[in-house]
């Protein structure tokens, strides 16, 4: 991205601008601190549309996917790292589900790319353009990248008003926060009832979500219309896309924002956050403690080793988020609180939306904004795992008497 023609010199842009760009791509967050149509060449965009679909597949997925092509064995060590990187909770039938992935990935994208042309060529885009602009906001949107070429650098607000593109858009974004596996699920069974826990769980969650989103958007904000509430409550899914001024909206909104954001989608999907499937069996297991029973979803148990990871990935969530957020206050003091923590909660979530200080921050905070990008995309149970070494010694067996203590 920093060669002679990836970039176009017409702005001053830094290394750490690449840096900066690069990692927001492949953490398909959106984060930016330059003006990506005026700073990049058709090159340059073509780098970044790759880094977002690497990104949004994983690489460890997409090279799998091809080993298998080439009818490369998948051993145990790789169909677990496979697993890890999916979020799944088996080995078993990995390669079809990666082979799913891939295909359903192609399909819901090039879809999106025909319609998109269409729209583009009749808003008076020449064909090529067309199929460019198509191309890279279809990738952008299914990935829940939230990164624009539209040259006026503000989102998609000159798409405010127009219903088809939000339309599309929005569905590009919510099949994407859903994830493939649910996809296919849906298509392989065409009955709710016949559906895996998993999927009944997301696409409960997701629903309760946007409409919550969506109708708190739209009494909070009185001069938003109804199509701005429903993009709204779809970019907060991670996509990081935006057809409302976030400056000019109400600290209530912010807060929902950043809640939402903060929850995000679907595990094994493009999304970020720390998925509504932790935070629907935290709802579970709270309820449960309330009524003195046991957490119940869809007449089973939920595990306890669920619940357990559920509130582990919250309180490591919160603790990196407000660790950053302090870093990051100490050296930007001429910046509110508010858009700090928007903005670093955007950057944990892989969100991308903004209260417009991004190319504000000092390096070091920007610094710390990629930090929070990355632990976002591998996920906090990866990242702290990467630094704690297992003891050799089994003590699986052990029992230890309980402690005593006021809670």
């Amino acid at each position: 991205m920093a060669l002679p023609f990836a970039v176009t010199g017409l702005t001053d842009v830094s290394y750490f601008d690449h840096l900066f760009t690069a990692t927001t791509s492949v953490t398909i967050t959106g984060l930016t601190t330059v003006n990506v149509a005026k700073t990049y060449t058709l090159f340059g965009k073509i780098i970044i549309g790759l880094l977002i679909q690497l990104g949004g597949l994983s690489i460890t997925t997409l090279a799998f996917f091809i080993f298998t092509i080439f009818g490369a064995k998948i051993g145990y060590k790789q169909r677990d790292l496979i697993r890890e990187n999916t979020n799944l909770n088996t080995r078993v039938g990995i390669v079809k589900t990666i082979r799913k992935i891939v295909r359903i990935t192609v399909i819901i994208e090039s879809i999106g790319v025909i319609l998109f042309t269409a729209f583009f060529n009749y808003q008076g885009y020449n064909l090529a353009d067309s199929f460019g602009n198509a191309l890279f906001h279809t990738i952008s949107s299914f990935n829940n990248a939230g990164i624009t070429i539209f040259s006026d650098n503000n989102s998609l607000m000159m798409f405010s008003n127009n219903y088809l593109f939000n339309i599309l858009t929005i569905l590009l974004i919510l099949t994407g926060g859903i994830g493939t596996i649910v996809i296919y699920d849906i298509y392989e069974k065409k009955s709710f009832r016949k559906l895996s826990f998993h999927s009944k769980i997301i696409l409960k969650m997701t629903l309760i979500l946007f409409l919550f989103g969506a109708v708190s958007f739209y009494l909070i904000e009185k001069d938003a219309s109804i199509l701005n509430a429903l993009f709204h409550s779809a970019t907060t899914r991670t996509a990081g896309f935006y057809t409302y001024d976030y400056s000019v909206a109400k600290n209530a909104t912010i807060l929902i924002t950043i809640s939402l954001m903060f929850i995000g989608a679907a595990p094994a999907s493009t999304a970020g956050g720390i998925k509504v499937t932790t935070f629907y069996t935290v709802l579970k297991s709270i309820t449960g403690f309330i009524k003195g029973k046991d957490p119940i979803a869809y007449k089973r148990k939920i595990p306890r080793e669920y619940q357990q990871k559920a509130y582990f990935i919250i309180i490591a969530n919160f603790i990196i988020l407000l660790t950053g957020v302090i870093v990051i206050t100490i050296f930007n003091n001429d910046i509110s609180l508010t858009s700090i923590l928007f903005e670093a909660g955007s950057a944990l979530s892989n969100t991308g939306l903004s209260l417009g200080i991004t190319s504000s921050l000092t390096r070091l905070s920007q610094g710390i904004i990629i930090f929070l990008m990355f632990i976002g995309r591998l996920g906090v149970i990866t990242f702290i795992s990467s630094f704690i070494f297992k003891q050799q010694v089994d003590v699986r067996n052990v029992d230890y008497i309980d402690i005593n203590y006021l809670i």
